[in-house]
């Protein structure tokens, strides 16, 4: 069985920047380092760790925030199997962006359990056939 976790919104509490979406993304992606982390899903996430598991992790993040990304991640004491992020160029919906790369990195619907807040991505995901428990609801 492979795990999947998101991050905005799953293990990283992104309000207090969120706003800055709509005015300077730039600036967003700079900030993502100041997310507070999301006790209750890091420490499910920390419980899936084991060998037959290795949780892997998704975002659409684009690849240039990586390096934030990942002494985020550090910092928070989560290691991963797998980081996917789209390119930088890639404007498609989260939605979109999430299940393609899914499918690019072999995550079967059969074998897959996903752990996301976006209510879309949700839904989407469901309708093609992914096991995903919904961690809040992130309608934004």
């Amino acid at each position: 069985m492979k795990v999947i976790f998101d991050i905005d919104g799953t293990i990283a509490d992104i309000s207090k920047i969120l706003p800055l979406w709509d005015t300077d993304k730039e600036l967003f992606f700079s900030r993502l380092g100041e997310a507070e982390p999301i006790e209750k899903t890091i420490r499910l996430f920390k419980m899936f760790w084991e060998p037959c598991y290795s949780p892997s992790i998704y975002t659409a993040r684009p690849e240039r925030t990586r390096h934030v990304t990942n002494e985020w991640l550090t910092r928070e004491g989560i290691y991963y199997d797998v980081l996917m992020m789209p390119k930088d160029n890639d404007t498609r919906h989260d939605k979109d962006i999430k299940l393609s790369m899914l499918q690019e990195h072999g995550f079967q619907p059969e074998n897959t359990i996903i752990f996301e807040d976006r209510t879309c991505v949700v839904q989407h995901l469901r309708q093609h056939g992914y096991t995903v428990c919904q961690v809040d609801d992130g309608n934004y």
